[in-house]
């Protein structure tokens, strides 16, 4: 993992088994354009954005992007994004930060910073088995959980998925590597998901990948 400073923008970057991700937050808004290639796409629908942090993350997001595929592989399905060349990619914004994970593998990410009221929400997600294995009151699990379930529903990518009932994580990520399994199973179809947890400050970062 290495920090680098590039015009206004903060890059992380790093690969974990045949997935490639960048994440990276902006420190400012341009005056002008943006100093990184955009998609026709992606250009007119910036020009829409009222609110300032969310025109951050959501460059933030295309500029992860950019580091990892060539703009002009990068189409999109309604809001899914989708490459010409056949791999895969997903995006997360929040809060002036955004993430891009790409892989040959159907690939998913997420990020979020710490939300004390996940615990309060946390039994519109958590099932039975997850709740065997989570520690009461840590939020890291409760992060990883919740981040894992949005990247396996952007592998899925089949529209409506229950996440408590149809994605399963199947226990805690490993302390030094951050790996751990999440399953998913519906009526049309069921898959394995190789997920990564990492935690940087206050950000969860959960991604991965099935086959």
């Amino acid at each position: 993992m290495g920090f680098m400073d590039l015009l206004n923008i903060t890059k992380v970057s790093f690969k974990e088994g045949p997935v490639s991700v960048v994440l990276a937050t902006m420190e400012r808004l341009p005056e002008g354009a943006v100093s990184f290639p955009l998609s026709e796409r992606d250009r007119e629908y910036s020009a829409n954005f009222k609110n300032k942090d969310s025109l951050k993350s959501f460059y933030s997001a295309r500029f992860a992007a950019s580091e990892l595929i060539s703009v002009e592989d990068l189409h999109y399905e309604g809001q899914r994004p989708l490459l010409k060349s056949g791999n895969h990619l997903s995006l997360s914004h929040t809060h002036g930060w955004g993430a891009a994970v790409t892989s040959k593998y159907s690939v998913g990410v997420d990020i979020e910073f710490d939300r004390p009221q996940i615990f309060r929400i946390a039994k519109k997600f958590v099932n039975e088995v997850e709740v065997g294995w989570v520690e009461k009151g840590n939020i890291d699990h409760l992060h990883a959980i919740w981040g894992a379930k949005e990247s396996v529903f952007k592998m899925y990518g089949l529209g409506s998925v229950d996440f408590r009932g149809d994605i399963t994580v199947m226990g805690a990520p490993d302390p030094t590597t951050g790996q751990f399994i999440a399953l998913f199973k519906n009526r049309k179809t069921q898959f394995e998901a190789k997920m990564y947890y990492k935690k940087i400050k206050n950000m969860h970062l959960v991604f991965g990948f099935r086959n």
